[in-house]
């Protein structure tokens, strides 16, 4: 096939049989194939749509369908999945998954009091608001729209709460690298620092009281923040780095690790550290 020539290699002796475009080709400048990636990218939010409307009218407690990830963005790519949440009033949360054409599916049934806990309590996850960014398929009341308000108005309280979660889940695995390079365990020191530097990048997002729009977009995202820790690049590079060695990523871990819990103290979130475990608050029971 030339160069440029608009078109997805086909077998002559099967020109009507339609197939998908190979990632390469969907993301090649010079080849048509593009457009029929849109096409497929236009099929999947067909299908989405079409079980939407599925899951509402087999239930009467449905609250709302929501479609959410890189379909609902319109980022997809050629094998990406299509996720979505059905809202409904009562019952626990059930991730149902199946294949449709090659498509993953998976849609998530979550009570309206469970999806809003979720969102509205701290917790040291800063990617779980990309959930808002999606797409209501089915949401007659404005539930979607409601919740999203409240997400708008949560207080610094919440970013603060969030942000020191996010600090000791950090420390606990700055504590696993330490073990790990203590035992010469190198698949470990790899793991745990690569574990550092993601929490490192969602301490700095729910400082600045931000979230990011998915997991996938956390390796770039967190430099349009605008309040970074001077030399965080830089101690990040090795641990997302495929090459870097074991000392170089640890030693830039733990960099990063003492950089971020200055930077954060002076901030007003730091490690909750006790004296004595008389001063360990018991919850009651609830």
């Amino acid at each position: 096939m030339a160069l440029g020539s608009g078109s997805c290699p086909k077998s002559p002796a099967r020109k009507r049989r339609r197939r998908r475009c190979r990632p390469y080709e969907c993301f090649s400048i010079f080849s048509a194939a593009r457009g029929r990636c849109d096409m497929e990218r236009d099929r999947r939010r067909r299908l989405a749509k079409d079980l939407a409307d599925r899951v509402a009218r087999s239930r009467k407690d449905v609250v709302a369908v929501v479609l959410f990830g890189s379909v609902a963005r319109g980022d997809d790519g050629p094998d990406s999945d299509v996720e979505m949440t059905a809202v409904v009033r009562r019952g626990g949360h059930e991730a149902q998954r199946f294949v449709l054409g090659g498509v993953l599916f998976n849609v998530y049934w979550s009570s309206a009091a469970g999806v809003r806990r979720h969102m509205l309590e701290a917790d040291g996850d800063a990617t779980r608001h990309g959930f808002l960014d999606g797409i209501a398929l089915y949401d007659p009341h404005g539930w979607f729209a409601r919740l999203r308000g409240e997400v708008a108005n949560l207080p610094a309280s919440f970013y603060r709460q969030s942000a020191e979660d996010a600090l000791h889940q950090m420390y606990e695995y700055v504590c696993k690298a330490r073990n790990a390079k203590r035992r010469g365990d190198d698949r470990n020191v790899v793991y745990a620092t690569g574990v550092i530097g993601a929490s490192a990048r969602v301490v700095l997002a729910l400082v600045n009281r931000r979230h990011y729009t998915s997991e996938n977009t956390m390796t770039a995202e967190w430099r349009t923040f605008s309040d970074i820790p001077r030399n965080f690049g830089r101690y990040l590079a090795p641990l997302v780095a495929e090459r870097a060695s074991i000392e170089r990523r640890y030693e830039s871990a733990i960099a990063l690790w003492r950089l971020t819990r200055v930077w954060a103290a002076r901030r007003g979130i730091r490690l909750k550290e006790v004296r004595s475990l008389r001063e360990v608050r018991i919850p009651k029971t609830t």
